[in-house]
């Protein structure tokens, strides 16, 4: 994503071709680490698929829950006993929702002021397209890319934010700037 710092209006703001306005900039701060929850809930997906024996998985997830329940789906077929059964399943979900909220926390931790959070998500995310090429899952390995294709967008308006940011805090008496109010910080949906 091409970030350009000419040209722009004291009100508007260029990304790539696009000329967006101080709400529209302030907005995608808001969306700052989304792809990292897309990224977590998929991944849960996966997990409840390959527990219940589903016999499909999404290429969105991580490929390090999927060596896990490769390792769960080794150990069921030496496994007779139910209650040992019920113990390694057990394990291996937790191992699962572990990598989840891992990326969950990168999600709600971007923020513009602590973009090596972003960075670091980044960084594992890479490690884990890794796995994905180390066990020859080319279909995942290309999702992963995309999706790292969305994280370094969402990394590169980081500039931009910030000017719209200080632009923004320069008009704080102007209510129209952002039809919102800056003080409570309403309109941001990190949930």
């Amino acid at each position: 994503m091409n970030v350009s710092t000419q040209n722009e209006s004291p009100t508007t703001f260029r990304i790539g071709n696009k000329e967006l306005s101080a709400r529209e900039v302030l907005n995608l701060e808001a969306n700052l680490g989304k792809t990292f929850k897309t990224i977590a809930i998929f991944s849960l997906v996966n997990s409840a698929l390959s527990f219940f024996e589903a016999g499909i998985v999404f290429p969105i997830g991580l490929a390090a829950s999927q060596v896990v329940d490769g390792i769960l789906y080794s150990l069921k077929q030496g496994i007779t006993n139910s209650t040992q059964l019920f113990i390694v399943s057990g394990i291996c979900l937790c191992i699962n929702l572990m990598f989840s909220v891992v990326f969950y926390a990168f999600y709600r931790l971007s923020s513009v002021e602590r973009r090596f959070v972003h960075i670091i998500g980044m960084l594992v995310y890479i490690a884990d397209t890794g796995l994905c090429l180390l066990f020859n899952d080319y279909i995942t390995a290309a999702f992963h890319g995309f999706f790292l294709f969305l994280l370094w967008g969402e990394f590169s308006s980081v500039p931009v934010i910030i000017r719209a940011k200080n632009h923004v805090e320069g008009h704080q008496g102007d209510g129209q700037l952002l039809g919102r109010d800056m003080e409570s910080g309403e309109g941001s949906d990190r949930t």
